[in-house]
């Protein structure tokens, strides 16, 4: 909570930069006798030699040819690590208070993430009106569909997918992408992973994550969204790029119809790569080695030239 308030003052005072480094002394239970071992002392001493450690590697020159280039303040995870935002909370509104106001929100944790971090610190933030007016040439993570609404939040500028009609209350959030004054873009959908029987067979297990469809949405949203990056983001590179799919345990991964493969034993598989250009053959380099991760989870390899990718978007 300290930590929290101290890095918003830290922010709005652009371009001050601060770090909270926090030495960890004791648990919950048995808090006095770690204290009359010496506990607070250590974490003193482990929390103090951290910052020295930072401090020395700081290049703080004599003049302006000279200074460091202000390090890039990534936006953090919150209750899982495809989200932003905290548990159930509205990201989107459509509508006109108690009038017939929809309220979107996602369920629970997103199960597939896209993340386009820049690498360099911004002079000075994205103001929320450009955001606002470019989110919609941004894209989903979804195999198919087009189109969308936009709005802006407390963290920048969304674009979403309502996925249908509601009434006036709460709604589902299924897709979206955010994208921040920072320069970041996340893309979030809680699609990937199938786990209602609905018109499926009952041979066929659940969970399950079609696994053409999952490329497909990746294909599109990284594509996309790194030129958009560059286009009204002002994204240089190189720049980082990390991809996700979470909540794995327990399900199958549906190649095709006759080869399913798990249940996984893992909760997620992420991949973290830095892009040199926005070059097509570097994106694919990033989603081929984000796929055949997803694949090592179940014990077996993808085999090269699955689903015609790459080169080309995936395809049956």
């Amino acid at each position: 909570m300290e930590g929290s308030g101290f890095l918003k003052g830290v922010h709005i005072n652009h371009p001050t930069q601060g770090v909270v480094i926090r030495g960890i002394s004791d648990l919950l239970p048995g808090k006095a006798n770690a204290d009359k071992a010496g506990s607070q002392q250590r974490a003193a001493d482990a929390a103090s030699a951290a910052a020295f450690e930072i401090l020395s590697g700081l290049d703080v020159g004599q003049g302006p040819a000279k200074q460091a280039k202000p390090a890039f303040l990534r936006t953090a995870s919150t209750f899982s690590r495809g989200s932003y935002f905290t548990q159930g909370e509205v990201l989107a509104e459509v509508g006109l208070p108690d009038v017939d106001q929809v309220r979107f929100a996602f369920a629970g944790a997103p199960d597939g993430y896209m993340r386009i971090v820049p690498m360099q610190r911004r002079e000075k933030p994205l103001t929320v009106s450009s955001l606002n007016a470019n989110v919609n040439q941004s894209e989903m993570i979804r195999a198919t569909g087009h189109g969308g609404l936009s709005t802006v939040n407390a963290y920048g500028a969304i674009y979403y997918d309502p996925a249908g009609s509601y009434r006036m209350g709460p709604a589902p959030l299924r897709w979206a992408t955010q994208i921040f004054q920072n320069g970041e873009l996340w893309s979030l959908t809680d699609t990937l992973i199938v786990r209602e029987r609905r018109w499926r067979p009952a041979n066929i297990p659940l969970p399950l994550i079609p696994v053409l469809t999952l490329e497909q949405g990746f294909y599109r949203a990284l594509h996309k969204n790194v030129q958009f990056a560059v286009a009204h983001l002002g994204l240089t590179f190189p720049c980082e790029v990390e991809l996700g799919l979470l909540n794995l345990r327990g399900a199958h991964l549906g190649v095709v119809q006759r080869d399913i493969r798990g249940p996984i034993q893992f909760d997620e598989a992420i991949v973290q790569l830095e892009l040199g250009s926005a070059d097509a053959a570097e994106n694919d380099t990033a989603l081929l080695a984000f796929f055949e991760e997803i694949f090592d989870k179940t014990g077996y390899a993808r085999h090269e030239g699955l689903n015609k990718f790459p080169p080309g978007p995936p395809r049956s």
